[in-house]
């Protein structure tokens, strides 16, 4: 399920396309993976060659940590976690300010960050959604 799930991030993101468009502040950008982000993970700067050379396998390890390990979606059940990270990289970027009178914090727009996915399993869990985790 973690496999497909990544794969669909990846298509999302442009597969293997490498980019580096002056008016994107993102900077050089591969498999969705950004300079920063892919230094921030690697724990050292990183070049623009390295970014080229960034591996299928590579970003899936990336995106599997970031985004499912690390905000522990791999706990939720097989039925939540697709949908928490769909919300989290199809939706919007929620904001940090105060809930509305819903108590769903407001979204803007963005781009699948692990801040979203690690809202989103609160919401869920402050929300008591039957049985969200497994284990």
């Amino acid at each position: 399920m973690i496999d497909d799930i990544v794969t669909d991030i990846l298509k999302a993101e442009g597969w293997d396309a490498y980019t580096n468009d002056p008016a994107d502040r993102g900077g050089p950008t591969k498999w969705g993976i950004t300079q920063k982000a892919w230094a921030d993970y690697r724990g050292h700067p990183v070049t623009e060659a390295d970014m080229k050379s960034i591996t299928e396998q590579q970003a899936r390890d990336f995106y599997e940590l970031k985004y499912i390990i690390e905000p522990k979606f791999n706990h939720l059940s097989d039925m939540l976690t697709p949908m928490v990270v769909d919300c989290g990289q199809c939706n919007s970027r929620w904001q940090d300010r105060p809930p509305d009178n819903t108590g769903v914090p407001s979204l803007i727009g963005g781009r699948y960050i692990p801040e979203n996915l690690r809202l989103s399993g609160k919401i869920l869990w402050e929300a008591r959604v039957e049985r969200p985790f497994t284990g």
